[in-house]
């Protein structure tokens, strides 16, 4: 028999990883980094691309209805689109020797979600565009949806300095940008631009745990979930940064880092995109010894078939379980804490009917954080509110409490997984009475 080079081959321009050759040592790993914006396809199609695709620009790409994507930049940022969310990509160059990057896109319907690394220089901006609006930043991350001419925005780290601008001239309104900070939200319509254009509107940011939501507008439940799990994405991305600048990796350095890392994002294509033709050879010899009867070829060419795959797919496990280069690492870990968050500052007092959002935070081993808010059991210790699901409070005394005019308590989340049980709890807070409109308190 021939010596077979058996190979799974990635097809994209980021990465080539080779298992063995026809003498049996295992052949390196050869890894080029990318060179252009790329992207990964988490879930559903987008524009006909496959993951690890590298994009050029002007692109535009349109995200199915059952579909998730992220854009990859080469400073390590990264753009999440949603299901159902179509943008283009008007620019995304990184300048290596200088650092400056330039992302421009805009957002014509959907969400989208930036998590930008700290731009350090004065060249670089990141912009995200819908039809009455414009975002920038310089090292942050946020939300921003679009639909039928309603925006909103939701602020996650640092600030964003958005501009409300007429959907007809492409003129900006108002005389100064509105600075969104984290854990605030805003939102505004078409109809709004030229109230706020005549000062007969002002656009107000709120706290995000406390936005109404009714026909859409608000934070709805859609919005909060996406909003939980973007969040935990970039705790995963702040603790790889700490932990990069501990051992004393920085600038572009770190970035590489950034960049390499991602590339475990292809973990799934390059399990079913496995190059099976390279072992054709194989499958027809074996095939041939095994036929000692009269069967049918095609069916046991379909067994063969199966068995050298799963092989393949074993050795690939194998290579991803473990350092490929050191760019491809296993991020597994146990979990060993659970926390619980929000971004209202807890040691603070609320009152009766007031919203707060939390979310329960699974603490691993290896450091990374996982969101594990629709998964615990939650409960309210104490006299003080009611909490659903999803994690959100609503401040209500009870009856006997209301008389003091406040109650104290904490919010609770238990969390099973297998035989380790793992519970997390707030500080203690107070939630004071509501005086009805008339000054008298409730009786």
């Amino acid at each position: 028999m021939k010596n077979i080079f058996i190979a799974a081959v990635l097809f994209i321009p980021i990465l080539f990883l080779s298992l063995v050759g026809g003498d049996g040592k295992e052949i390196p790993p050869v890894v080029e980094l990318p060179t252009k914006p790329w992207i990964t396809i988490t879930k559903g199609e987008v524009s006909g691309l496959k993951s690890g695709d590298s994009l050029d620009y002007p692109i535009t790409l349109v995200v199915s209805t059952d579909g998730e994507a992220k854009v990859h930049f080469l400073d390590g940022s990264v753009l999440r689109l949603d299901s159902g969310t179509t943008i283009t990509l008007n620019d995304g160059n990184y300048d290596k020797a200088s650092g400056a990057i330039s992302v421009k896109v805009s957002l014509a319907v959907g969400k989208v979600w930036s998590k930008v690394i700290d731009l350090a220089t004065p060249a670089s901006v990141w912009e995200v565009k819908t039809s009455n609006a414009v975002a920038t930043v310089r090292g942050t991350a946020f939300g921003m949806s679009s639909e039928g001419g309603h925006s909103k925005m939701f602020g996650s780290q640092h600030t964003v300095a958005l501009q409300v601008i007429d959907p007809k001239t492409g003129e900006r309104v108002g005389k100064e940008p509105i600075i969104l900070s984290e854990g605030k939200f805003v939102e505004w319509t078409n109809d709004d631009v030229e109230k706020i254009r005549v000062n007969k509107k002002v656009v107000v940011a709120v706290d995000v745990a406390v936005s109404p939501a009714s026909a859409g507008a608000g934070i709805v439940p859609r919005d909060q979930e996406w909003l939980n799990a973007n969040e935990s994405e970039d705790t995963k991305i702040e603790v790889q940064v700490k932990d990069l600048k501990s051992r004393g990796v920085l600038r572009e350095k770190l970035r590489e880092e950034l960049l390499k890392d991602s590339l475990r994002e292809v973990r799934t294509e390059l399990k079913t995109k496995i190059n099976i033709k390279t072992e054709e050879r194989r499958v027809g010899e074996i095939v041939e010894r095994k036929i000692t009867e009269p069967v049918k070829k095609a069916e046991v060419r379909a067994e063969v078939r199966a068995e050298i795959k799963k092989e393949i797919l074993n050795n690939v496990e194998q290579r991803i379980d473990s350092p490929i280069g050191g760019i491809i690492r296993s991020r597994r870990g146990t979990p060993v804490d659970l926390i619980i968050e929000s971004r209202t500052f807890i040691n603070s007092d609320f009152a009766e009917q007031q919203k707060i959002a939390f979310r329960a935070m699974l603490v691993l081993s290896d450091g990374s954080k996982e969101d594990v808010t629709s998964s615990v059991d939650w409960r309210v210790v104490g006299p003080i509110g009611t909490i659903d699901a999803s994690g959100i409070f609503v401040g209500k005394l009870t009856p006997e409490i209301s008389e003091m005019g406040e109650g104290s308590g904490v919010v609770m989340a238990i969390w099973k997984g297998g035989d380790k049980e793992l519970a997390g709890k707030t500080p203690v807070f107070r939630v004071l009475l509501k005086f009805e409109d008339d000054g008298e308190r409730r009786g």
